[in-house]
């Protein structure tokens, strides 16, 4: 298995099924989009806009303090039919953990920390 580096292209409407679009590009300049929610879409936006505004200790994650902790990556483990699922990898007293994460979430800590947002290849 290989990690593939996401880049977000986008959050848009889309005009054809009005809702809320994240698109992403892939390494290889592959788009791959996400439909969102509303109120995801507006978490999202605002760590685009002001990555600073966003801080680990606003975003609660049951077992993760982000003082102390250290985001490594956030794995997009699912993007089909538009729908994600989020996984955090984290180094938590070095001990390297997996948590399950709500994709709008997950991307925002990805942008506000700097850490790649990356997909499993297999």
């Amino acid at each position: 298995m290989s990690h593939i580096e996401l880049t977000i292209q986008s959050l848009r409407v889309n005009p054809i099924h009005n809702k809320q679009e994240l698109m992403f590009v892939d390494e290889d300049g592959h788009y791959l989009p996400a439909y969102l929610e509303e109120h995801q879409a507006d978490l999202i936006r605002m760590a685009m806009v002001e990555p600073d505004s966003i801080e680990g200790n606003d975003i609660a994650i049951e077992g993760i303090d982000f003082e102390m902790d250290r985001l490594e990556s956030v794995v997009i483990d699912a993007l089909k039919e538009g729908a994600l699922n989020t996984t955090l990898h984290v180094t938590q007293r070095s001990k390297h953990i997996q948590v399950p994460c709500p994709a709008e979430k997950a991307i925002a800590l990805a942008l506000s920390k700097g850490v790649p947002m990356v997909m499993i290849k297999e």
